[in-house]
């Protein structure tokens, strides 16, 4: 992997040179060729679908290392740490895009109703083997119009039908078709959790910007979440530590301070209490 530093670079969508910080489209087999940097571990701040047309290469998503098949789709959520298998030869699309990019023409709570577009679902997502020449004509036709035209209306509403089959292809519990005030309240929680955790490690904090009870929320949260807000709150902290832990240099105690604990011995009690493990043998184990 490579020698770890304490900066991992940060990308949006115009890493792909385009002058275009919102969406970029292109095709699989010349990625390695055209972006080498991507081969390297990085963070990116952008949703990303990928699929190829048959079996080969990997990509590693928060040291979790994903196959490419036919019959999968991986999808790359914001703040996710990627290293991409550059040798990889299949064929197939990548699409990226930013949450505003796809907000300009639809309300941004419409995106998360996309249960699969949250970080608690794994990267890799289903795909029907009666839907796979489906999934490739709409791909086709989308990479066609980013091609010739380009119309940012017309990409937007085919990456509007892309995430809907890719919703139908994946029964997962959350995603409905309009977004209830209750579920709302969810979706702006976790967003105030990915934008804040450093910072506020308890369900209070943030009920208090939501101008609810921490017990109302929590019943919110497992209701549409299976889980406390606490639970939620623990596990975004962890996956950051684990991040740093694995990718860069920085010692626990650097760590432990970038993440807003008091003290390290705090930390470390928090970490193996979420992890089984103590952050210096989650770091030698990886």
């Amino acid at each position: 992997m490579g020698s770890k530093s304490d900066m991992i670079p940060v990308y949006t969508v115009d890493v792909f040179s385009t002058g275009k910080p919102f969406f970029w489209m292109g095709e699989w087999s010349g990625i390695g060729n055209a972006y080498p940097h991507l081969a390297l571990p990085h963070k990116q701040m952008f949703y990303t679908l990928i699929h190829v047309q048959e079996p080969g290469g990997h990509i590693i998503i928060d040291h979790e290392v994903i196959y490419l098949t036919p019959f999968n789709v991986i999808c790359i959520k914001p703040g996710s740490i990627v290293q991409v298998d550059i040798a990889g030869r299949s064929n197939g699309y990548m699409i990226c895009f930013s949450e505003s990019f796809f907000s300009l023409r639809y309300n941004s709570n419409v995106l998360q109703r996309f249960a699969f577009l949250s970080s608690e679902v794994p990267s890799r997502l289903n795909l029907q083997t009666d839907y796979v020449e489906k999934w490739h004509s709409l791909n086709a036709l989308m990479f066609e119009e980013y091609k010739t035209r380009g119309s940012e209306q017309v990409l937007r509403s085919y990456l509007n039908i892309i995430l809907n089959e890719l919703d139908r292809c994946n029964n997962i519990p959350g995603a409905t078709e309009q977004v209830s005030a209750r579920l709302n309240k969810v979706i702006q929680f976790e967003k105030m959790v990915e934008e804040h955790y450093y910072e506020w490690k308890t369900p209070a904090a943030y009920a208090a910007q939501l101008y609810i009870t921490t017990n109302y929320l929590n019943k919110l949260c497992q209701e549409y979440r299976s889980s406390t807000a606490g639970e939620i709150i623990r596990k975004r902290v962890v996956i950051e530590a684990q991040r740093s832990l694995h990718y860069t240099s920085l010692s626990v105690g650097e760590i432990a301070v970038q993440l807003g604990f008091e003290s390290l011995s705090y930390f470390v009690t928090f970490f193996k209490k979420n992890t089984g493990v103590t952050p210096e043998t989650f770091r030698k184990n990886r």
